[in-house]
């Protein structure tokens, strides 16, 4: 907040908290379309091409996605695991999965399954992730999660290798949209001759980053 001011960014701020405890409900499903009314009032004033809902840990409904290009950032590929990024991560293991990688994708009236604008993919085979499948040998995954649970190596190292790289995929995407690569049309992902798309892979753009 204290660098959008500094950049003489409109700053507008609205607590779902403040809500659920003047309607007396910890359910926020209970008050999420007063909520969502309530930011569409707030940003009526604006008119954005793309909306970035970063670390936002609500669900928008319905009107507001019709509103705007939200875009999402969801740690799976396209077509993997929904859900929090630990249910991403145990399903991940508990498909011996051999790759994942994360996407930015429209925010839509379904859970996670927006169209992909882009993504990056992670191999979880080879080098020092084969060791940690090791550990987990004849284990089924409740007792991992029993024993162990998050502090699992394997799940760990999951975690900081999707981390490491999503403000990168987060940047590079915003890149694509600016220069044309990527464009949005009424819910849609198109590439820059016009042709869908199920998501750009941007795997050398965030290694790249990566090696400086």
């Amino acid at each position: 907040m204290a660098l959008a001011k500094s950049y003489d960014f409109p700053l507008i701020t609205l607590s779902s908290r403040a809500l659920r405890l003047e309607r007396e409900t910890s359910e926020f499903s209970l008050i999420r379309e007063e909520f969502d009314q309530q930011v569409l009032d707030l940003l009526s004033p604006y008119k954005p091409d793309i909306c970035v809902l970063a670390g936002y840990g609500l669900i928008f409904g319905s009107e507001v996605v019709r509103r705007y290009n939200l875009l999402n950032l969801h740690p799976a590929l396209p077509g993997g695991p929904i859900g929090t990024w630990q249910q991403v991560i145990w399903q991940l293991i508990e498909n011996r999965a051999p790759e994942t990688g994360t996407m930015i994708h429209l925010g839509t009236d379904e859970l996670d399954r927006g169209p992909a604008l882009t993504y990056f993919s992670l191999p979880l085979v080879g080098g020092y992730y084969d060791r940690l499948w090791h550990q987990i040998r004849g284990r089924t995954t409740d007792i991992i999660k029993s024993e162990e649970g998050e502090s699992l190596p394997l799940f760990r190292k999951i975690r900081e290798d999707l981390v490491l790289r999503e403000s990168t995929l987060l940047l590079e995407t915003l890149k694509t949209l600016a220069d044309g690569r990527v464009q949005v049309s009424e819910g849609n992902v198109f590439d820059e001759k016009g042709i869908a798309i199920q998501g750009l892979c941007l795997n050398a753009q965030v290694e790249h980053f990566l090696e400086y």
